[in-house]
């Protein structure tokens, strides 16, 4: 498995992660397929910078430096943010966590993206759920 797969693959809790193996097993799904729905599901979620506006630890202005700082860079916002001294690096913690809560789940990615219908997706996790629940995975 490549290492951007594998750390996506980590990125998800548990039951999702055997899921999502569970599909590729039976053959319902290839997990770079979706990988990919992953990537573009990524664009839904806000931006660091508008959570910071948002939870006002951050001012317009300072948002403004921020991105004029990192134009041309490959630098993460909330790293510059820290560069600059408006942000503590706590701060930027508590910010990608609120952006990972703000992320829509990888099912609805999956179903947005085509590569299966909503009630296919359903009746997969249920079978996914007797599967386990026989295997003593799931209670």
């Amino acid at each position: 498995m490549d290492a951007p797969r594998q750390d996506w693959l980590a990125t998800m809790r548990a039951d999702e992660q055997a899921f999502f193996e569970f599909l590729e097993a039976s053959g319902k799904l290839q997990l770079d397929d979706a990988h990919r729905a992953h990537l573009e599901e990524v664009c839904f979620r806000p931006r660091v910078g508008e959570l910071a506006l948002k939870k006002r630890v951050l001012a317009v202005d300072q948002i403004a430096q921020v991105l004029a700082a990192q134009a041309g860079t490959t630098r993460r916002f909330g790293e510059l943010a820290v560069d600059l001294g408006f942000l503590k690096e706590g701060d930027v913690v508590q910010l990608l966590e609120q952006q990972r809560l703000y992320r829509p789940p990888l099912s609805w990615a999956i179903v947005e993206s085509g590569l299966m219908s909503a009630e296919k997706l359903w009746h997969e996790r249920v079978h996914f759920e007797q599967h386990e629940g026989s295997a003593g995975g799931l209670r």
